[in-house]
C-alpha cells in the first residue's frame, strides 16, 4: 500500500524544491540585477564626478603686461616747484619704480642716461632748481624678472616766473633790480617782462624798464628796454619788454636782471607797481 503512493509523494516533493529553487534563482538575479544597476549608476556619478573634476578648464586670464606711464599735473613750472610726480597709471605686475629727473646726466656713470635713481616708488615729488628743459624718464620693474622692465618719459618746461606785488620808486630813488636766471639762451623761447601800474594818476613817462643779460661787465649795455612802448592812459598802463627766442640766443646767459628806473619829472609822491617776470623754455 505504501509502495504505491511513495513516488507520488516523490514527484510533488521535487516538485516543491523545484520551485523553491525557481524562486531563488529569481530572487539571486533579482539581487544580482539591482546590483548591476546600483554599479552602474556609481559609474555613472563616478564618471560625472570625473568629467567634473578633471574637465579642460579655461586657462587663467593673461596678465597684463609691463607698461610705464607718468602722470603730472602740468608739464611747465617755475624754478622751486614742488611737482608731484605719479606712476599709478602704469600697469602689470611692478615690484619698484625708480625715476630719473634729468636724462642730460648719467649720475651712475653706466653710460645711460635715463636710468639713475633720483626717486623711487609710485608717488614722488621734485624741485628744479634750474631753468631749462628736463626729460623726466620713468622706470618700472617687473616683480617676477627684475631685468623685465618698461620704460616712459615727459618733457618738464622749468621757467622763471615771479609776481612781484606792491613795489614803489619815487625820483630820488636809485634804480630797483629784480634780478632772474637765464641760464640756457639756446633753449630759452621768450623772455617777458611786465610792469603794471597800481598807482592812479600816473604820468606815463614816469618808469621805464631795461633788461639786461647776463654779460657782467662794468661797462654792460641793456639788451632792451621798454622806452619804445606804447603807453596806455590812466592807471591801467603797462610798460612790457618781450624777447623772443630767436633774439635772445644771440645774449649771454646766466644771472639777468630786469631794471626799473624812475624817468619822470620831480614828483615827491612815490609811484606803485608790480613787476611780472616770465622766463619760458
Amino acid at each position: 500500500m505504501s509502495d504505491e503512493f511513495e513516488p507520488e509523494i516523490e514527484i510533488i516533493a521535487r516538485s516543491d524544491n523545484k520551485a523553491a529553487i525557481d524562486a531563488e534563482k529569481k530572487r539571486v538575479w533579482k539581487f544580482i540585477i539591482s546590483i548591476m544597476v546600483i554599479a552602474m549608476v556609481v559609474s555613472a556619478s563616478v564618471g560625472l564626478a570625473y568629467v567634473y573634476l578633471w574637465r579642460e578648464k579655461p586657462p587663467p586670464p593673461a596678465p597684463e603686461p609691463l607698461k610705464a606711464k607718468i602722470t603730472v599735473e602740468r608739464t611747465s613750472v617755475s624754478i622751486g616747484d614742488r611737482v608731484n610726480f605719479s606712476a599709478w597709471e602704469s600697469t602689470g605686475s611692478i615690484g619698484e619704480y625708480v625715476w630719473d629727473f634729468d636724462a642730460n646726466v648719467d649720475a651712475n656713470n653706466n653710460g645711460d642716461s635715463r636710468d639713475d635713481r633720483n626717486a623711487v616708488g609710485m608717488n614722488v615729488t621734485y624741485v628744479f632748481e634750474t631753468a631749462g628743459d628736463y626729460r623726466v624718464t620713468l622706470n618700472v620693474y617687473d616683480r617676477r624678472v627684475t631685468s623685465n622692465y618698461s620704460r616712459d618719459f615727459i618733457m618738464m618746461q622749468v621757467g622763471y616766473f615771479e609776481n612781484f606785488a606792491g613795489q614803489s620808486i619815487k625820483a630820488t630813488d636809485p634804480p630797483k633790480e629784480y634780478p632772474f636766471e637765464v641760464a640756457d639762451v639756446v633753449n630759452a623761447e621768450r623772455v617777458y617782462v611786465r610792469i603794471e601800474y597800481t598807482s592812479s594818476g600816473v604820468v606815463s613817462t614816469d618808469l621805464t624798464l631795461y633788461i639786461y643779460d647776463g654779460n657782467t661787465s662794468e661797462t654792460a649795455q641793456p639788451v632792451q628796454d621798454s622806452s619804445g612802448d606804447e603807453r596806455e592812459p590812466g592807471s591801467a598802463q603797462v610798460e612790457t619788454v618781450d624777447i623772443e627766442g630767436r633774439y635772445i640766443a644771440g645774449y649771454f646767459p646766466g644771472q639777468w636782471r630786469a631794471e626799473v628806473r624812475w624817468e619822470g619829472g620831480p614828483l615827491v609822491q612815490p609811484v606803485t607797481f608790480n613787476i611780472l617776470i616770465e622766463v619760458y623754455y
